[in-house]
């Protein structure tokens, strides 16, 4: 997929955001991990919420599939254990995945906003009373940030950057916080890159993280779609294969930077979804 076909999908994913709005599907919210957050061999593509009792239909729609533990029907994971999946407007569904029971809503054909589906279980892969909550595109084959459609929560704490540092092709690390000169030449750029939530000592992933390279736009991460082409998880506008997301320690990948000759000044900006925002500089020089 070309890089201008990505961004205009991420346009579209932030429309449908304006025009599109879900509500949460618990009362409680005590999200442990979400979009696009390492997990062991792959990515979060929703949120996963913990401590959660009853669960509610995020919108109204209709009840498209409801899944079985143990039983994967083709276009959705096998790890969801007992789910919903409720189709919406605009060619949206909405995924209850690590449901106790389907006794609340076999029987239903359509559900409003609010709408009881289960409680959270032990039926998926995540922990007990945990919700596995996702939202695809199905005409675009893409999962969406839920964050993007659901009512923004009070939260006033920046994100976190740590241990940033360039890999260089022979495999040695240079740690950016006490790395004064390297050979010129190309880097791999990588950084712990966290956030929390006021209500929550659970580490998350960021939003969107901008690098800044002698004061211009390098690159810049955003975690809105992920696309799922020929069974591989591609994180947005970014084309990267989520297997190089993050390195085996869980440091995120921000791409290869080439640095000139002379002084070089690294920054990395890191941006949760209510906007807080931090950001961390460097200067190091390329002989």
């Amino acid at each position: 997929m070309s890089r201008r076909m990505m961004t205009a999908l991420i346009l579209a994913a932030t429309v449908l955001a304006g025009a599109t709005a879900f509500e949460w599907p618990v009362s409680e919210l005590y999200p442990v991990s979400i979009f696009g957050q390492k997990k062991e061999q792959s990515v979060e593509c929703g949120i996963v919420l913990e401590k959660t009792e009853l669960v509610r239909a995020a919108g109204s729609g209709t009840v498209l599939l409801t899944i079985d533990s143990g039983y994967s029907p083709y276009g959705f994971p096998g790890t969801l254990g007992n789910a919903v999946i409720v189709a919406h407007d605009e060619g949206l569904v909405t995924i209850y995945g690590n449901l106790s029971s389907l006794d609340r809503i076999e029987q239903r054909s359509t559900v409003e906003t609010g709408t009881i589906l289960g409680e959270a279980g032990a039926s998926g892969c995540t922990r007990e009373k945990d919700l596995l909550f996702q939202v695809m595109d199905q005409t675009r084959r893409l999962y969406l940030n839920p964050l993007l459609l659901l009512p923004a929560q009070t939260d006033t704490r920046r994100p976190v950057i740590r241990e940033a540092s360039l890999t260089g092709g022979n495999g040695r690390v240079y740690p950016l916080e006490s790395t004064r000169s390297v050979r010129q030449g190309k880097y791999r750029l990588y950084a712990d890159i966290s956030d929390t939530i006021n209500n929550s000592a659970n580490t998350l992933a960021p939003f969107r993280v901008t690098i800044l390279l002698n004061g211009s736009e390098y690159a810049t991460i955003p975690f809105e779609i992920i696309t799922a082409n020929s069974g591989t998880l591609q994180l947005g506008s970014t084309g990267q294969d989520s297997g190089i997301l993050y390195d085996d320690k869980g440091l995120l990948y921000l791409g290869e930077i080439s640095l000139a000759r002379g002084k070089n000044d690294i920054s990395i900006i890191a941006r949760d979804i209510t906007g807080n925002e931090r950001g961390e500089a460097w200067s190091i020089s390329a002989e």
